[in-house]
């Protein structure tokens, strides 16, 4: 039980990360189906661009999964966030 409550806490911290990045992006996109964000913007928010929960390619392209969003780098400041099947 001890071992099943450390390696627990453990991915509760992720899950928590990346709960908390799916929330500030589903508030920043609404009903669009893309938006083009800053980086510093998101950072400040909150945003934590080491969690993700899957990775694709595409055209020579990646893009990082977060749910059922996706997102990739437009430059070194801003990130193109999709929903998933939009991009």
């Amino acid at each position: 039980n001890r071992k099943y409550k450390v390696n627990r806490r453990k991915l509760d911290r992720i899950n928590n990360k990346l709960f908390n990045n799916y929330i500030i992006i589903k508030k920043l996109i609404q009903n669009n189906t893309e938006i083009q964000l800053n980086d510093n913007y998101l950072i400040g928010r909150g945003f934590s661009f080491k969690y993700i929960t899957h990775l694709m390619t595409k055209d020579n392209f990646t893009f990082y999964g977060l749910y059922d969003f996706s997102f990739c780098k437009v430059s070194n400041e801003e990130t193109k966030f999709f929903i998933n099947g939009n991009n």
